[in-house]
């Protein structure tokens, strides 16, 4: 083991264009890595995140449908899985992004 820790960090895009329109779901993130730094006695540099947006491409379809797919493969390899799911309104479609509506995603029940 080298020391490091990474974290799996599971949300909904909270808008068409754009994954967080409000910034909350990153500040969840960052309240979630601080905790983890707490809890299991580490370094904050030895944190190392996967964030689909950030680690899937978004220009290049079949590039991106592969790394989904992947997605409980990479889930499982990594040390800590975080939902990320603050109450957040849609900014495209009358519907709340919350923890109700991330626990009815496809892949999120598998």
């Amino acid at each position: 083991e080298d020391g490091n820790f990474a974290i799996f960090f599971s949300h909904q895009w909270t808008a068409w264009e754009e994954p967080d329109h409000t910034n909350k779901q990153y500040e969840a993130m960052c309240r979630a890595i601080h905790y983890i730094v707490q809890r299991e006695t580490r370094e904050l540099e030895s944190i190392y995140c996967w964030i689909d947006y950030c680690c899937i491409s978004q220009e290049v379809p079949k590039l991106q449908e592969l790394a989904i797919n992947s997605l409980p493969l990479y889930a499982s390899l990594l040390s800590s899985f975080v939902i990320v799911c603050p109450d957040v309104p849609h900014k495209d479609v009358p519907e709340p992004c919350d923890r109700n509506a991330y626990l009815h995603r496809g892949w999120c029940r598998a």
